[in-house]
């Protein structure tokens, strides 16, 4: 399917979405729809980007360009890849705006980026105000209401903050809040896990797991701040439906987890603690 549209439009990240400008050729499936929850398959297998669709975006001439929307809704994914070669594949609950040919914009959501590496033109995305900069790199960042994170699988970011540039190598990671940079290590196998069903953490706050949670299942999740600040160690590879994902994040966090229309709501299983 090839077609031509506007360069104003929007691009939603579903079977009718209209690209903003240039050529796109999509191989779009229909999202699943499962009964009760707007969940797509838990089980995210090793093809789970494919099923999703990967959009191939020739871009007008650079000084014809205007940026362009692409919106993933929470319980779904999409893959694209740029005439450069570079492939960003976002997770639910995304919104990345592409500036240029070789600039994107993450406004909210999470991205692992595989960059095609051009010495003279470095890959540069910017997610909550702060500025990476590629330099030959596969690498994850997410952004929350606090936070924002950068992971690196591969060669190596440079996160450009008003100072001095700090290189970020792989199997390193960044959180930064406010005016606070934590860097730590981080195996480079479980960088941009969730594109294969699995959510890998270290000493997580279980907030930060309920956000990726909704994220990859499309289900809201309620975290009550009796367990908010916990800390979670582990790996969640999720199951096929909705009763054994509840039945795992329960066993996992330690946590009783209600169900009801509104979403999923993580209870303490202790008074106190």
């Amino acid at each position: 399917m090839v077609a031509r549209f506007s360069p104003s439009m929007t691009l939603q990240c579903r079977l009718a979405a209209q690209p903003p400008f240039g050529e796109v050729v999509a191989n779009d499936n229909a999202p699943v729809r499962r009964t009760g929850w707007r969940i797509v398959g838990a089980l995210v297998g090793i093809s789970a980007i494919a099923a999703c669709g990967l959009l191939t975006i020739s871009f007008l001439p650079l000084h014809q360009a205007q940026p362009h929307t692409i919106s993933v809704p929470e319980g779904q994914t999409r893959s694209i890849k740029l005439p450069d070669g570079t492939i960003l594949a976002l997770n639910g609950g995304s919104e990345l705006r592409i500036d240029a040919v070789r600039r994107a914009t993450l406004e909210r959501g999470e991205i692992f980026v595989s960059v095609h590496h051009d010495q003279d033109r470095p890959f540069e995305l910017i997610a909550g105000d702060r500025l990476f900069r590629d330099v030959g790199t596969a690498f994850n960042v997410s952004v929350s209401n606090t936070a924002v994170r950068l992971d690196v699988a591969e060669g190596a970011v440079r996160y450009e903050p008003d100072g001095a540039p700090l290189e970020v190598k792989a199997g390193q990671g960044l959180v930064l809040s406010g005016e606070s940079i934590e860097r730590y290590p981080v195996p480079t196998t479980s960088i941009g896990s969730w594109r294969q069903g699995r959510l890998s953490y270290r000493n997580a706050r279980v907030s930060r797991v309920a956000e990726d949670l909704t994220r990859v299942t499309g289900v809201p999740i309620e975290v009550p701040p009796s367990i908010r600040d916990r800390s979670f160690t582990g790996v969640i590879i999720l199951p096929r439906n909705d009763d054994a994902t509840r039945r795992m994040v329960g066993s996992l966090l330690d946590v009783s987890v209600h169900a009801d229309v509104a979403g999923w709501h993580l209870e303490s299983r202790h008074s106190t603690y």
